[in-house]
């Protein structure tokens, strides 16, 4: 940054252009706004002569006794203004560096608005550590467990970081699940463009309609098998072609329950339907029972579902 106009911004004769330009140039890190402080103390500083040298300059150009008095308020309320302005700079500052958390207990859902418009869904077991202001460029977010987004668009990327790997977007709708405590990873687009990549920079890109899941350590990518997957957010699981098992492990997550399989005949056998999760886990098993041929007893002391075989 040219100290020339940083000057010209100090002393109120900058263009728009060059004011956007300081503004994004503050915005691009910390140490860009401890210097623009700094340059603000230094030139408030030369307004401040002491009475002497004001005297002896004003003997020089013949200034008035009320040109000096004005001279020297006129100061006085600049470093004002400015110190109010630094105030405001480093509140800004503290309030980057602060973030929250927000915890999403098994059986629940919420909805949160980020602080830059941006939507996000988040299902149950799910924590979310997000800023409570977006700077210096960046638009990061820590997820654990499932969300479904409607990121606002704008010039700088907005980032998912998970344990697994990483989705990097501009502006665009899409689901994400990453439990750090299951080996699952899974993002699928619905609108725009995104990038998923891990700590190692390999990378892959989707396009609408595309799922990208881990494997094995890698990545791949196929056509959206279930487009109806993110509907948790209207109260419904949704399931398509997904095995017994599956279907088993989002029961636990949903209704905040164990289920115990004492028979594994059954883990495989596949089911495509809907159940809403207001209805609750037994009715969920009760359809179920339509197509597999299972019982089920639950213990209400220890919050366990066992499920067998029907003799």
């Amino acid at each position: 940054m040219e100290k020339k106009i940083l000057y010209r911004y100090f002393e109120g004769i900058a263009t728009e252009e060059e004011k956007n330009f300081i503004h994004q140039w503050i915005e691009e890190s910390s140490d860009n706004r401890k210097l623009f402080i700094r340059e603000r103390i230094r030139f408030d500083a030369t307004l401040l002569m002491d009475e002497k040298a004001i005297a002896i300059s004003s003997k020089r150009i013949h200034l008035s006794r009320w040109m000096i008095n004005t001279i020297k308020i006129a100061a006085s309320v600049l470093v004002l203004i400015g110190c109010l302005h630094f105030f405001e700079l480093y509140q800004q500052d503290k309030q980057y560096k602060k973030t929250q958390m927000v915890y999403v207990p098994a059986g629940n859902r919420s909805k949160l608005l980020l602080p830059d418009g941006t939507i996000i869904w988040l299902n149950s077991n799910t924590r979310l550590q997000y800023p409570l202001l977006f700077a210096n460029g960046k638009r990061e977010i820590m997820l654990d467990g499932e969300a479904y987004l409607k990121v606002a668009k704008s010039k700088e990327p907005f980032i998912v970081k998970t344990n697994k790997y990483n989705v990097q977007v501009l502006g665009t709708t899409f689901s994400v699940t990453a439990y750090a405590a299951d080996s699952v990873f899974q993002t699928s687009l619905y609108e725009g463009r995104i990038k998923v990549f891990d700590n190692n920079m390999a990378s892959v890109y989707l396009s609408p309609g595309e799922t990208a899941y881990s494997q094995d350590g890698s990545l791949h990518v196929t056509n959206m098998t279930d487009s109806d997957e993110y509907r948790w957010t209207d109260g419904l699981i949704c399931v398509t072609d997904k095995q017994f098992s599956e279907i088993i492990k989002i029961f636990e997550r949903t209704f905040d329950i164990q289920i115990v399989m004492n028979d594994s005949s059954l883990s495989k056998l596949r089911y495509n339907g809907k159940f809403r999760i207001l209805d609750g886990v037994e009715h969920a098993l009760k359809v179920l029972q339509n197509d597999y041929p299972f019982v089920y007893r639950r213990n209400i002391d220890d919050n366990v579902i066992y499920i067998e075989t029907k003799k």
